[in-house]
């Protein structure tokens, strides 16, 4: 699926945010994985608030600048 996603960006020239390739994100340990993902695929509460919402404040500023 990942691997479609950036047929897709190419094709279509847009911004994606990858996070299953992202270094510091596969370097989370056992404990913090436990508290941030419900499972495999869904972020928790926590997951989106400590963890996932840095990555995407930092891809916005990448793309638009801080404003």
């Amino acid at each position: 699926m990942i691997d479609l996603l950036y047929r897709i960006k190419d094709k279509w020239n847009i911004e994606i945010l990858d996070l299953w390739h992202d270094e510091a994100m596969n370097e989370v340990s056992k404990e913090d994985y436990g508290l941030y993902m419900v499972n495999g695929i869904h972020p928790s509460k926590a997951g989106y608030r400590e963890w996932w919402t840095p990555k995407f404040e930092e891809k916005l500023k990448e793309m638009f600048g801080d404003e």
